[in-house]
This record gives structure tokens, C-alpha cells and sequence, in this order.
């Protein structure tokens, strides 16, 4: 029986092979003990997968060998660090070619989200498109022409989530914390009926009445085919966490195994993985597609149902 190192004991061993390999003076032994180093950090940080990150967190460590670190402690932090970083320009690698952008759009657009969830979060409001407009155009010193170029990107590839990047890195815990992605908003271009339904939804919530969108939502669910619903209401479910601030009113016709999966993983999934889980033959494009129109179905459902009861 083969007993695992603890966690102590890979951080000797990992100082170890970095002691030896600055010592060293043969290249190929140099060599060797980077290997060996390599691989031992994915059996010290097992949240990273060798199948994935294996090239970027070689590169690292090639690189963090070079440095002179005084003690252990420091070597761990500075190689915790330079993990997180190649885990998270693995990630950037992968956005920016699952969404067919050059790595410059996808950094702009990165700037324009952070940039609208922190103007939202001091408004305590949504902003219109509109207002996102003028408010980056005067933030980035763009043409609000060109704003608007950047933005409808944001929404044609349903970006959601871009960085796992820690917004305050001098504050972050390198050797006791997990990386997460965290749940952002949808920040992309709204389409009026988008924006329709957040001004109605927080309409409600701010009365204290947010049953009356509840009793909306769950007739139009049940009005599609009973094999549909699960697959409708999961939707649905992710579009309400991803564009309302405060769903906690939505909890009883929101589905439950959506939530616990965000409460579990500490991030949103894409649509078309939602979507593909009830219907695993179809393909990853046709999924996308298929998800986009079931919500903009129910975004229309939606406000022709409010408007019935409020002519």
C-alpha cells in the first residue's frame, strides 16, 4: 500500500528539489530536478491538473527556479503564486480561442466589465445600455461608436465570467485559499426586452411583492411541454442569477440543482452546459443556439404576460 505524502512533507521535498537545483552547476542535472519539481507541484496544489496547465506551469517553474528566495516560506509563496498566474493564463488562452477574440478585445473587455460592475455597485442600479455606453466611452476615452462595438461583442459571445484573476492579489491568501471563479452578472448589451424585465423584476422586489414575477415565471414554464420544463426552468434559473442583483424572491420557481451547483463549484455555468445536460446528443453550437432562443422565448413570454395584467 502505497501511503501519500502530506502536504509538509511536498513542501520539503519542493524546497528541496529548488535547493539542490541552485546548487547545481550540470545543466542536465538542473534539468532533471526541474522535472522532478514540475512534478511534484500538481501533487502539492491538486485543484491544478497536470492535462491542463501542465505547459504553463512548467514555464513557471523554469522561471521561479532562476529566483534567489531566501527561505522556504517565501520560495512557497512566490511558486503558489506564479501557479495561480499560469492557471489563470490558461484560462485566458482558452477564452480568448473558445470565443474566436484576439487576446487585446478580450483584455478591453475584461477592463469594460470591471469597470460597469463597479459603476453598478456605487449606483446600487443596472445601467441601461445606454448609460454603459456613456459611462465607458467617458471612462475609456473611446467613441461611444466604438464602445458600442465592444459591448455588442460581450453580447454576441454570452461573455460571462472572464477572469479568475484575484481582484485584490496583495490580499489574497496564496497558501491556504482555492482559486474560484467568481459569480459575476451578465454585464453584456441588454436587449429591451433584457432590460424590461430587470426594471420589472426589481420593480417588484423593492415592494416586497416578488411573487407576482414568481406566478408569471412558473406559467410560462408550465406552459411548454412537460419533457421541456426541467431544461426550461434551469435556464431560466442561470439567466435570473447572471441578471438579477437579489433573486433571493425567485428561490421557489428557480431550479434547486442549478443553485446547489453554483453553491458547490462557487461559479455560473454557460448556457449551452445547462443546456446540453437534458440534451447530451446535441452538439456544443447547436446547444448555444438552442439555449438563446429558449430565453429570449421567455423574455417575450415574459413581457407580453406582464403587459396583459398591466395594459
Amino acid at each position: 500500500m502505497v501511503t501519500q505524502k502530506t502536504n509538509e512533507q511536498l513542501e520539503t521535498e519542493i524546497y528541496d528539489k529548488y535547493s539542490k537545483y541552485r546548487t547545481e552547476l550540470a545543466s542536465d542535472q538542473r534539468q532533471k530536478y526541474i522535472g522532478q519539481l514540475w512534478d511534484l507541484v500538481f501533487k502539492w496544489r491538486k485543484k491544478y491538473k497536470k492535462d491542463e496547465i501542465g505547459h504553463e506551469a512548467y514555464m513557471a517553474v523554469c522561471r521561479v527556479v532562476k529566483k534567489d528566495i531566501e527561505n522556504k516560506i517565501g520560495f512557497l509563496k512566490y511558486l503558489s503564486k506564479a501557479l495561480y498566474n499560469a492557471n489563470a493564463e490558461y484560462y485566458r488562452k482558452q477564452e480568448a480561442d473558445l470565443l474566436g477574440i484576439s487576446k487585446g478585445i478580450l483584455s478591453t473587455i475584461k477592463n469594460f466589465y470591471k469597470a460597469i460592475t463597479k459603476e453598478e455597485s456605487n449606483a446600487g442600479k443596472t445601467l441601461t445600455t445606454d448609460e454603459r455606453i456613456r459611462y465607458l466611452s467617458s471612462f475609456s476615452g473611446m467613441p461611444e461608436k466604438r464602445v458600442k462595438k465592444y459591448l455588442n461583442i460581450m453580447a454576441k459571445k454570452n461573455i460571462i465570467s472572464l477572469s479568475i484573476e484575484s481582484e485584490n492579489e496583495d490580499e489574497f491568501d496564496l497558501l491556504n485559499s482555492s482559486t474560484v471563479r467568481q459569480p459575476y452578472m451578465d454585464n453584456s448589451l441588454n436587449t429591451p426586452e433584457e432590460e424590461y424585465f430587470n426594471e420589472y423584476f426589481n420593480k417588484y422586489v423593492r415592494s416586497n411583492n416578488a411573487k407576482i414575477v414568481c406566478k408569471i415565471i412558473e406559467a410560462i414554464i408550465t406552459k411548454k411541454q412537460k419533457r421541456s420544463q426541467p431544461c426550461y426552468r434551469a435556464l431560466i434559473t442561470l439567466y435570473c442569477m447572471k441578471k438579477i442583483k437579489d433573486i433571493e424572491g425567485l428561490l421557489p420557481v428557480l431550479d434547486r440543482k442549478v443553485l446547489n451547483r453554483f453553491q458547490r463549484d462557487k461559479k455560473l455555468p454557460n448556457y449551452y452546459e445547462i443546456y446540453l445536460e437534458y440534451n447530451p446528443k446535441t452538439k456544443k453550437k447547436g446547444a448555444s443556439a438552442s439555449a438563446s432562443a429558449n430565453l429570449k422565448e421567455f423574455i417575450k413570454h415574459f413581457k407580453a404576460s406582464t403587459i396583459e395584467q398591466n395594459p
